[in-house]
């Protein structure tokens, strides 16, 4: 695995290691042809704020006005899914997807 300053989703593991990449012959020798590490990869941990902003204000007796605001990936955080980890695959080492959704702000008004 390659250090954390080093890492991007066009090279996240260090897909120069020697590999047997023919199809034919990728699990000839397993134990010794694919480090037993692999399974231990695991993908981005989950960086993600939500904020909340609401407002009050009483207008009668019986009628209140309250404002809300929500804002869900409120800083936009990318979070990306797992490496492709076939030693076969030509997209071997490197994260083609995310698993975050964008920023949503939603806004709502109640009496």
């Amino acid at each position: 695995m390659l250090p954390e300053s080093q890492r991007k989703p066009e090279r996240y593991i260090n897909s120069e290691v020697n590999l047997n990449k023919l199809p034919a012959r990728a699990f000839a020798f397993h134990l010794n042809g694919i480090s037993s590490r692999f399974g231990a990869l695991r993908s981005d941990g989950i960086n993600n704020w939500d904020l909340s902003v609401a407002k009050q204000w009483k207008l009668a007796e019986r009628f209140t006005l309250r404002f809300q605001t929500q804002f869900l990936n409120t800083f936009n955080h990318v979070t990306f899914n797992a490496p492709n980890l076939t030693s076969t695959n030509t997209a071997f080492g490197t994260v083609t997807s995310e698993s975050s959704l964008p920023r949503t702000i939603r806004w709502g008004l109640r009496i």
